[in-house]
C-alpha cells in the first residue's frame, strides 16, 4: 500500500520547501518533483423545495447522493406557515427528521416562515420539506447541500 500525503491549503509542513511560484518541492532519492496544489473545496448543490408556493404541498424531493448536510431557508410573504422535514432511507418509508434551527440551536422536525435550519442527511436516500399549513401569502424553501 502506497503512502498517502494529504495537503490542505494554508497548512504549513515543517521542512517542506516551495518554489518561487508556490509549488511544493519533494525530494525522492535525488529526483525532484514539483506539484501544484489547488484549493480544496467541498461540493455544494443548491435545491428548491418550494418556490413561492401558496398552498399545502409536498414539494420537490432532494436526492441525497453523497451529500452530508443541508442548510434550508424558509421565507416568503406568508403571515404564518408550518413545514415538516421528512427523510426517506433505504426502505423507502418517509419519516420525520430532526434539524437544528440556527437562530437558537433548538431541535425540531418542523419549521416556520423566516427560519434557517441545518439537517444531517448522511446516508439517506432523499429528503423533503412539506408545507402542512400556509396562510396570508407565499412560501419559498430552498436548501444547499454540502458533501
Amino acid at each position: 500500500m502506497a503512502n498517502e500525503i494529504k495537503v490542505y491549503t494554508g497548512v504549513k509542513i515543517a521542512g517542506v520547501e516551495t518554489t518561487s511560484d508556490g509549488r511544493m518541492k519533494v525530494d525522492i532519492g535525488g529526483a525532484n518533483i514539483n506539484a501544484t496544489l489547488g484549493d480544496i473545496k467541498s461540493a455544494i448543490k443548491a435545491h428548491t423545495f418550494h418556490n413561492s408556493e401558496t398552498k399545502i404541498a409536498e414539494g420537490n424531493l432532494f436526492t441525497v447522493e453523497s451529500y452530508k448536510s443541508m442548510t434550508i431557508e424558509i421565507y416568503g410573504t406568508a403571515t404564518s406557515a408550518t413545514v415538516n422535514f421528512k427523510a426517506v432511507s433505504a426502505s423507502g418509508v418517509s419519516r420525520p427528521i430532526s434539524g437544528i434551527r440556527i437562530s437558537d440551536l433548538s431541535l425540531g422536525t418542523s419549521g416556520s416562515i423566516n427560519e434557517i435550519w441545518q439537517i444531517d442527511i448522511t446516508g439517506l436516500e432523499s429528503i423533503a420539506v412539506e408545507i402542512v399549513s400556509l396562510s396570508g401569502g407565499s412560501l419559498t424553501a430552498k436548501g444547499k447541500a454540502v458533501a
